[in-house]
């Protein structure tokens, strides 16, 4: 699995279980749950397209997301943002780049649907 689908997948879970997205339980996901997370649904997914600013995908999911990282690196800045479905058993991922849409996911429990357009 290439770094950036494994980075994906990681963060994914990470999400999912540590903040309540899927049932947990306890600490940061009693937490999470009290505060609605902002959704996605697969077919908003499906309309993100390659390069689209952060601004035009907010814009179609109506929603500013949840901003898991944000760096800079040689001049470059990445922003991730993440989004709940609205059944809560799936999650939206997008990977921006210089405010521009580089990769994205929809996570499936255990099955990952993805698309990069940094190569």
């Amino acid at each position: 699995m290439s770094s950036l689908k494994t980075r994906v997948v990681a963060t994914c879970a990470a999400l999912a279980l540590g903040t309540g997205l899927f049932g947990a339980t306890g600490g940061p996901a009693e937490a999470a749950s009290k505060t609605p997370h902002p959704l996605m649904s697969h077919s908003e997914y499906h309309k993100i397209k390659k390069g689209m600013s952060i601004k035009k995908v907010r814009s179609i999911v109506d929603s500013k997301g949840k901003v898991i990282y944000d760096w800079r690196s040689d001049g470059d800045r990445y922003i991730d943002i993440t989004w709940a479905s609205k059944n809560g058993y799936h999650a939206g991922y997008a990977m921006f780049k210089n405010g521009k849409i580089y990769a994205k996911t929809w996570w499936h429990g255990s099955r990952v649907e993805g698309k990069d357009w940094s190569y």
